[in-house]
């Protein structure tokens, strides 16, 4: 995949590394985002993109916070009132593909329980094989609840339940790729489909 189209659909992850680099990226007294910072991110995030109201404060912007606590599982960390590389996070900081390798592999996660496994890793798979880059998950939640799987109450499962599986399959795909109206499936970006692939086979970006 050509390096243009990596830097394009990885924006969002590289822009926050590029704001972590060096010095850091300055938080307020309660740890979150200032205005400005948040205003500029949500411009770089899919997921924002059709967010209604003003996108100036972190925690009324929760695609923005979601993502951004979702890079402080290995690429960022908070240290004395900044956002902050870590040693991952250097490391893939400004390599597009090193970075994509590394979201591959943190995509499927290492846990006991068997619905997240399923869940994440049909997710991907769908992902992966989809034809025209449509990510439909109405018919991924039908081949669950056809699994039987369900709720501890015994109610089916949902689209939403999908949303926040552990990994963060669905939202690293959805901030991959182009924004979509609410309720649309989501399209998926060509490098979003590659490391799907990536994470379902083992196999390099």
């Amino acid at each position: 995949m050509a390096d243009e189209q990596l830097s394009k659909d990885l924006r969002p992850y590289l822009w926050f590394l590029e704001q972590a680099a060096d010095e850091g990226l300055a938080l307020t007294s309660a740890g979150y985002m200032k205005p400005a910072d948040v205003t500029a991110a949500s411009e770089v995030l899919p997921a924002m993109q059709r967010w209604i109201g003003t996108k100036n404060r972190e925690v009324q912007c929760a695609p923005s916070l979601y993502f951004r606590e979702s890079l402080q599982h290995n690429k960022l960390r908070k240290y004395k009132g900044r956002l902050l590389l870590t040693r991952v996070g250097k490391s893939v900081a400004g390599d597009p593909k090193t970075l994509c390798e590394h979201i591959a592999q943190s995509l499927i996660p290492t846990t006991d329980d068997r619905f997240t496994a399923e869940a994440c890793f049909l997710l991907l798979f769908f992902a992966a094989t989809s034809d025209d880059g449509t990510l439909l998950l109405d018919r991924l939640v039908s081949l669950l609840n056809h699994l039987d799987w369900r709720h501890q109450d015994g109610s089916p499962i949902m689209e939403s339940d999908l949303h926040h599986l552990d990994g963060d399959p669905y939202e690293t795909l959805k901030n991959l790729s182009e924004p979509v109206r609410f309720r649309e499936p989501l399209r998926l970006s060509p490098t979003a489909i590659t490391i799907a692939r990536a994470a379902v086979t083992g196999r390099p970006v």
